[in-house]
């Protein structure tokens, strides 16, 4: 089993990090070192700790591809002992299965050119402008829709988007 070292630069948020079977010649590139290794204590697809022997060329890498797995990694810890390297890792989901979630179909809560207005959203705003004013009804005894015995409000509420805040 080997691990491919690299140094990611991008958010852990992203779903492409820059590096990977996306653009070989990148990931080639990118690559600090290729080491064999193996799985130290209790196997964990999420969690895995890789033995591998000291090396020095790769400190700052904070990202791997196990290729027994065939999941990315981020480094979160290494810590060494007795001539061994053992790298803590943790599992970059959207990295490995970036291409899965490509290409799904999904709802979409913003979009660049609708909004549904029925998901919340802080980021979408609105113009408001208040405009009150106050109309009475009164009852002509041929069937209204208000009784005179019981105090009805009717609200009506009309809005627009705010072009300048809708852009950004």
């Amino acid at each position: 089993m080997n691990l491919y070292l690299y140094r990611n630069t991008k958010d852990k948020r992203y779903l492409d990090k820059g590096i990977g079977s996306d653009n070989p010649s990148a990931e080639a590139s990118a690559r600090l070192a290729t080491l064999p290794c193996n799985f130290f204590g209790d196997v964990s697809y999420t969690d895995p700790v890789f033995e591998i022997s000291y090396s020095a060329n790769w400190w700052h890498a904070n990202y791997c591809w196990c290729d027994d797995t065939e999941r990315w990694y981020f480094i979160n810890d290494i810590t060494y002992s007795n001539n061994r390297m053992y790298l803590h890792c943790h599992v970059d989901v959207l990295m490995t299965y970036r291409q899965y979630l490509r290409e799904q179909v999904v709802l979409s809560s913003r979009n660049t050119t609708h909004n549904n207005h029925y998901l919340q959203d802080d980021r979408f705003k609105s113009l408001a402008m208040p405009c009150s004013f106050m109309k009475w009804f009164t009852y002509d005894g041929t069937g209204s829709a208000f009784s005179m015995d019981v105090q009805e409000f009717l609200l009506c509420c009309v809005g627009d988007v705010d072009e300048e805040e809708e852009s950004s």
